[in-house]
């Protein structure tokens, strides 16, 4: 690779940081000026608690972009599941402590075959592709 490839490669990955931040940033601004009633209903209409609405939303839009990438990794989709369980996948993939574990696996493409080790959503996934 070249010195010219690594330093685009460097710029490309500093700006994608930058944008993710500012939209956190923005995301988290905007929850700051809901009263608590606005956040009570908010969190209630996503079937949520206001302590987890406010966590997944400091965590930024793309907090759960994971699940998707392991959907179709498992040939599985979103509407295989009702909205109660779409709701608690998403959070629990927000919420994942093993991000940098599933984003490898989905890199090196066994995500299929791994997933059970690391992925908070291990159990429901597996009952969808058994069922």
């Amino acid at each position: 690779m070249h010195a010219s490839e690594i330093l685009t490669e460097s710029l490309v990955a500093v700006a994608n940081w930058w944008r993710r931040a500012r939209e956190e940033m923005q995301s988290f601004d905007e929850i700051a000026h809901f009263s608590p009633q606005e956040m009570e209903a908010i969190a209630a209409d996503c079937g949520i608690s206001v302590d987890q609405f406010t966590r997944i939303v400091r965590l930024g839009p793309h907090a759960a972009d994971e699940l998707n990438a392991m959907l179709a990794a498992l040939d599985l989709d979103m509407g295989d599941f009702d909205r109660s369980a779409q709701r608690e996948m998403t959070v629990n993939c927000a919420e994942c402590a093993s991000k940098g574990a599933c984003r490898r696996s989905l890199q090196r493409g066994t995500a299929a075959n791994d997933f059970r080790d690391f992925c908070a959503n291990a159990e429901r996934l597996t009952l969808a592709m058994a069922g």
